[in-house]
């Protein structure tokens, strides 16, 4: 039997990072939120199936973050999140693309739980690692 699948959350409000937690933990999935875009990044394993990424940070934005991904070898598959303009997300989706890293979509905020129910159901893939979350 596999562990539940791993999925990582950065966002600078914690409120935002525990919505999209809750909705995880809610479809029986493993899921870290955190705040701090350094235990995001050392939260990362090859067992991480989906990372939720708020690309505006007040002090470490996502483009920086996914430089870092990307550098790391990441091959979580990418959800951005962000209040921003819809071109503002489509460009770093594209972005993040042609950094090689596996960008699935973004949800624009406020988002709604059908929509990360939906991101987290088409996106999850199988656990081939059989380390649990901590």
């Amino acid at each position: 039997m596999h562990p539940p699948q791993r999925i990582l959350v950065l966002d600078d409000d914690h409120a935002s990072g525990r919505f999209v937690s809750d909705a995880a933990e809610g479809m029986g999935l493993g899921c870290l939120a955190t705040t701090d875009p350094m235990t995001l990044l050392d939260s990362v394993r090859p067992d991480t199936a989906l990372i939720f990424l708020d690309i505006v940070m007040p002090h470490v934005d996502g483009i920086e973050l996914l430089k870092m991904l990307s550098h790391n070898g990441c091959t979580a598959r990418i959800v951005l999140m962000s209040g921003a303009d819809t071109r503002i997300l489509e460009t770093t989706e594209e972005w993040g693309k042609s950094l090689g890293l596996e960008i699935v979509g973004f949800l624009q905020k406020p988002v709604a739980l059908a929509e990360v129910e939906r991101m987290i159901g088409t996106y999850q893939s199988p656990v081939t690692d059989a380390s649990s979350l901590d």
